[in-house]
């Protein structure tokens, strides 16, 4: 009966080393183990969209389909189709309105690009203005300039696209503004 003694001898020394001699404190013996926790990166910022470049709506850029009529080019070739576009006959001027109420509001927030009699005195800014605006107040709405210089391109699909003529050719706004074609698919 003697090897239970032995062992329960040696499991209290063990026990005994392990909590110390009884003069040291044991937190004095033990070494902390620090954990480092890892510091996350940053949240990327997100990149606002410059509106009026035909991108608010969050849609992949289309190649351009349409035969631009301000380059001396044959005014379409059936008449009436200018690459992808074509004038439809009937159509609901989806976004005709929309251009409009974009047009009056650029009058009340940037008068400086109006004259006399509703002169547009820097054709340039005026397109853009009124595309960012139209970007703006209707979401899920893309709008660009060009295709010709005179108008706005305007979409909520890459199906197809609208053209409206913004200014006349005596620069003047146009408003309500023309309908000139309809893209398919959308051109920009």
């Amino acid at each position: 009966m003697r090897y239970p003694a032995v062992a329960l001898l040696a499991t209290l020394a063990a026990f005994s080393s392990a909590c110390g001699d009884g003069q040291t404190p044991v937190s004095a013996t033990t070494t902390p183990v620090v954990v480092a926790t890892p510091t996350p990166p940053p949240a990327p910022t997100p990149t606002p969209v410059a509106l009026g470049q035909g991108l608010a709506c969050g849609l992949p850029v289309m190649p351009e389909c349409g035969q631009p009529g301000d380059k001396g080019l044959p005014p379409g070739n059936p008449p009436g189709v200018w690459g992808c576009c074509t004038v439809v006959k009937d159509n609901t001027e989806q976004f005709r309105t929309m251009i409009s109420e974009a047009i009056y509001k650029l009058k009340e927030e940037q008068p400086s690009l109006f004259g006399p009699g509703n002169l547009v005195l820097d054709e340039p800014a005026y397109s853009a203005a009124v595309a960012r605006i139209v970007e703006r107040d209707n979401k899920g709405v893309c709008a660009k300039t060009g295709g010709p210089h005179d108008e706005i391109a305007i979409k909520t699909s890459n199906t197809w696209s609208e053209q409206y003529d913004i200014y006349t050719q005596f620069g003047t706004a146009f408003n309500p503004p023309g309908y000139q074609v309809s893209c398919t698919p959308a051109r920009f």
